[in-house]
């Protein structure tokens, strides 16, 4: 997924998106992570690297209405109730 949605250019380190991501359940992510290294072109005894942790945070931009999940919502009225009174 990392793959599809990151690219990482080789000469200069800039990340940059592939494609647009969105952080809406379920498809979303608010949160993405990866490992990037750098190793230079030395040979086998000389070569050095280095890695660095990427976090990239997107931030919600309310482009959906939120979703609620009906078999998650659970509530009792009981039956003699007066009108207007809600579920607990």
């Amino acid at each position: 997924m990392l793959r599809k949605s990151f690219s990482v250019d080789s000469s200069t380190g800039a990340v940059t998106l592939r494609r647009t991501l969105s952080r809406d359940w379920p498809t979303g992510f608010s949160r993405w992570q990866m490992n990037v290294i750098a190793a230079d072109e030395g040979g086998a005894l000389t070569s050095k690297s280095g890695y660095a942790v990427v976090t990239v945070e997107l931030i919600d931009i309310n482009d959906h209405a939120p979703l609620l999940d009906p078999c998650c919502l659970l509530g009792s009225v009981p039956e003699d109730s007066s009108q207007g009174k809600g579920p607990t």
